[in-house]
């Protein structure tokens, strides 16, 4: 019985010690925000947490979670922002004051960012600074060939 005692003192030790580093490692270098799948089915659906930026990806870390991973992973090339609006005055009961939400839709998926003036403004720029998907891209060994003909003929 008593070794069944020191597991759970264990557990909860490690749980702790990975919750204190998420929220130190997350604390500094994201942006607070609420997330939730659109269309909601309710008010409750909102998920409280964290993003934070990478080259091509954005990493939402919840909360009230311990894993060391992110919750959601989103790849910016598959990201089109549909609308933006202020929080309905039940969703101002859950969010500070100032907060905008932007609905985003992800390849299929619809979702919901809530998130001050500067968090928005971070995601939107962080959005735009990505290369389109359409865009053409270069073919070097074509490009150096031609300009090789016209040396050529010139």
């Amino acid at each position: 019985m008593e070794f069944i005692g020191w597991i759970l003192v264990i557990l909860a030790v490690a749980c702790l010690a990975l919750s204190a580093w998420r929220f130190i490692t997350l604390r500094s270098r994201a942006t607070t925000v609420l997330l939730r799948r659109f269309p909601a089915k309710s008010l409750n659906s909102w998920r409280h947490g964290a993003i934070r930026y990478n080259t091509e990806l954005v990493y939402f870390y919840k909360l009230r979670s311990i894993a060391p991973r992110a919750d959601l992973v989103i790849d910016r090339k598959n990201v089109v922002v549909k609308a933006h609006r202020t929080p309905t005055a039940q969703e101002f009961e859950i969010m500070p004051r100032g907060t905008r939400i932007t609905q985003i839709l992800v390849g299929d998926r619809s979702y919901e960012i809530a998130s001050d003036r500067r968090g928005i403004m971070a995601l939107i720029s962080w959005l735009e600074a990505a290369p389109d998907v359409r865009q053409e891209k270069v073919d070097h060994r074509a490009l150096a060939q031609r300009v090789g003909r016209a040396r050529q003929q010139g």
